[in-house]
């Protein structure tokens, strides 16, 4: 990959994001909050593909990673709030007072995200990172970056008891890192990526595995979010309430932890390939 195609990445990617500022700052609706994460979530990757020629971190500017930081927070407010509406619905007493705090807590961080968005950080930080970048990435700088995500991911498969859940939060990150480069060459350059992975018949767990990791990750947010409200200034029966939806959701997070755990076994991430 020369300068020349780093730089048009590079681009695109900045383009994405200043579309989806505009669109947040006229709404702030799920999609496009989550749309904007995703794909500075990707860039990031990206970046740390890079620094693989490089051999230093190069990271998302301090202006765009704080957005990035906001968009993360506010997605996850955001899920909770649909997610225990959802868990609540068919209750006869509601669990309102929290709800109110949620609610309030959200507007705060979009007013923040609002505020950082003001500032239209994008045309300075696309320049900045530009600067950082190598003049190409050698294909043996993407074979070391993948191989070391393959042989973690193995390793950590490896090593998962039923319990860590921090296991499942690491598999899931480092196979994003390589799936959202295998986008990014497909999305941004039209061609495949430079090492073969997976094959079609391949890729096609790979990706549910991703789903339901995600699934997890959300779940385990929410039940977190459910303890820190036993700290809170609602009332006990609320309190009884919300104990009931984390007591659901904790139910729903253990299936989907079955389903990860099968999928797992038949993960294709033999490091032997990329030795």
């Amino acid at each position: 990959m020369n300068k020349a195609e780093i730089v048009l990445i590079n681009d695109k990617f900045f383009k994405i994001f200043f579309k989806y500022a505009r669109k947040i700052e006229r709404n702030l609706k799920v999609g496009n909050i989550d749309f904007l994460w995703r794909e500075l979530k990707r860039y990031s990757a990206f970046l740390r593909m890079l620094s693989y020629e490089t051999n230093a971190d190069l990271l998302m500017p301090k202006t765009i990673k704080a957005i990035y930081g906001k968009a993360g927070i506010i997605r996850d407010l955001q899920l909770h709030i649909q997610r225990v509406y959802e868990a609540a619905k068919n209750n006869t007493h509601k669990p309102y007072k929290y709800m109110l705090l949620l609610e309030n807590e959200l507007d705060e961080w979009e007013d923040k995200m609002l505020d950082a968005l003001s500032l239209n950080p994008w045309p300075d930080a696309q320049e900045f990172i530009k600067e950082k970048f190598p003049d190409s990435v050698h294909l043996t700088a993407i074979e070391r970056f993948v191989r070391k995500k393959i042989i973690e991911i193995a390793s950590l498969i490896t090593a998962y008891q039923d319990d860590n859940d921090e296991n499942l939060h690491l598999i899931r990150k480092k196979l994003k890192d390589i799936l959202h480069n295998i986008k990014t060459f497909e999305e941004e350059l039209k061609q495949p990526f430079p090492i073969m992975i997976w094959n079609k018949d391949e890729i096609k767990p790979v990706e549910s595995l991703i789903v339901e990791l995600e699934q997890f990750n959300d779940l385990c947010i929410s039940i977190s979010l459910l303890r820190l409200a036993q700290e809170s200034e609602i009332n006990a029966d609320e309190k009884k309430q919300l104990k009931i939806i984390s007591h659901q959701l904790s139910n729903e997070k253990e299936k989907v932890k079955v389903c990860i755990l099968t999928h797992l076994t038949n993960l294709n991430v033999n490091p032997c390939r990329y030795m």
